[in-house]
């Protein structure tokens, strides 16, 4: 009797969960299975591993790592030409975070996380940036003296805190790069409104292989010095716009008479401005150099060949003009043109009181001669007497 009970009872058991299996075979479900990539490791939080196994592969690796800007990744190496493996890698990621020119430039450090597995190693690398992205993305290739030249005046015209090139030029050197800024200031004086200074960084120190950063400190704005800009454009527009004349003479003398009886003349700078043809056609007050700035500034907007003097007059720092007239260079100084008549002047008149470097100032080997006939007037050769208009 028991043993037809027990019977009963499994035979129930068995009917119940053979029912319950068809009414979950007659539903609808929904697997969700994982899709596994077998040919790309995988750390645990999901990114794909690098699989190196040579010193040069690694080091590689992580020179791409900083390229673009990637702050971690993860390695597995299952073997390695070294023999001290954590040692080598840390002594790689060293290696490109002082001595690599990228690395030099855009890291503070790179740390090396190695973890034994039972055939192979993870290795964590994780790299701290002290540059932008951005910045790391605008460093130019310099492979001439005259890009870089170019490079630096487009970032001062565009009033710009920095300009980072490459370059394994050796002479490009830090006493190159902050007198090309200075050459480029006074060859654009209505583009660059005032002086920058300079900090020169390099990295790695030294020459070679490097990356140079060049920062620029202007002591005003982007936003302020664009409206100066603007400001100075219009105040050079409007003197060039009334200077009459029939020839290059008698134009470039007429700008001189103007900033001559313009400008009041300030032997000592009392501020950076001073020292721009900002300050001289915009507030009617500067220094040798700020004149000397307008004055170029004003030959430019007129088509008229000029440049600016660095030199000494009377034992002091002094600026003045050198322009050229029918294929002849002579020196103008407007700060002396009234009591002097410092104009269309050749070395002779200069020497004694005035110096300059004759290695960079063009020869200006007489005087002007200009002589009045009818009306209009006539250049003649450089040995007939000089007639001022």
């Amino acid at each position: 009797m028991i043993k037809r009970l027990f019977s009963l009872a499994l035979s129930f058991i068995l009917l119940l969960t053979a029912s319950g299996c068809a009414s979950i075979l007659e539903g609808e479900t929904s697997v969700i299975v994982p899709y596994i990539d077998n040919n790309a490791a995988k750390t645990d939080s999901g990114d794909e591993t690098i699989t190196v196994s040579t010193y040069d592969e690694f080091k590689s690796s992580v020179k791409q790592m900083v390229k673009e800007y990637s702050d971690s990744a993860a390695f597995r190496i299952t073997e390695f030409d070294r023999e001290d493996l954590e040692n080598s890698l840390n002594q790689a990621c060293q290696e490109i975070a002082l001595e690599d020119p990228l690395g030099s430039y855009a890291v503070y450090y790179i740390s090396c996380d190695v973890t034994p597995i039972v055939t192979y190693y993870d290795v964590k690398v994780s790299i701290v940036f002290k540059h932008t992205q951005e910045e790391i993305q605008n460093i130019v290739s310099v492979y001439s003296e005259r890009y870089l030249q170019y490079s630096l005046l487009s970032s001062m015209q565009a009033f710009e805190e920095h300009c980072t090139f490459h370059t394994t030029i050796d002479t490009i050197t830090s006493e190159f790069i902050t007198s090309t800024v200075e050459k480029q200031y006074y060859q654009s004086p209505l583009t660059i409104i005032v002086l920058p200074t300079v900090d020169i960084s390099t990295y790695p120190s030294g020459e070679g292989d490097r990356i140079t950063d060049v920062s620029f400190s202007y002591g005003y704005s982007s936003s302020v010095l664009s409206s100066m800009a603007s400001r100075l454009d219009s105040a050079a527009s409007e003197i060039a716009e009334h200077v009459e004349g029939y020839d290059d003479h008698s134009l470039l003398l007429g700008l001189c008479e103007d900033l001559a009886s313009l400008v009041e003349y300030r032997p000592h700078s009392t501020s950076v401005l001073n020292d721009t043809a900002y300050s001289a056609l915009v507030q009617k007050e500067a220094s040798s150099a700020g004149i000397a700035m307008a004055y170029k500034a004003l030959c430019d907007k007129m088509g008229l060949a000029c440049k600016v003097v660095k030199g000494s007059h009377l034992g002091e720092e002094h600026f003045w003009n050198i322009v050229t007239l029918s294929g002849f260079s002579y020196h103008v100084d407007i700060t002396e043109y009234l009591s002097g008549n410092v104009f269309l002047k050749g070395d002779d008149f200069m020497r004694g009181d005035y110096w300059w470097d004759t290695g960079t100032v063009p020869v200006c080997p007489t005087d002007y001669d200009y002589i009045s006939s009818g009306d209009a007037g006539a250049t003649v050769g450089q040995e007939d007497t000089v007639t001022l208009p």
